[in-house]
């Protein structure tokens, strides 16, 4: 968890996730890049990836602690032997 700025009082305060907010936020960006797929919008994909394309330093940051930590940050699919 990150610590972070409470949002009411300014102290520190860990992250928590609002699992509904993060399902809405999934379904929002699904359908963008479906739609973007869909349409054959090069442009909208160039500038999508331009704006969303990368990480922070802040999200690396997080990162590399939790991959200090054997945490996994992602699904890797390894297939064949």
């Amino acid at each position: 968890m990150r610590v972070m700025p409470c949002t009411k009082c300014g102290l520190p305060s860990r992250s928590r996730t609002d699992f509904d907010k993060m399902e809405a936020g999934m379904n929002a960006l699904s359908a963008k890049i479906l739609s973007l797929q869909g349409d054959g919008d090069d442009v909208g994909v160039g500038t999508f990836q331009t704006e969303f394309g990368a990480i922070s330093p802040a999200l690396q940051s997080d990162l590399d602690r939790l991959g200090s930590r054997g945490i996994p940050v992602d699904v890797v699919f390894e297939q064949g032997r």
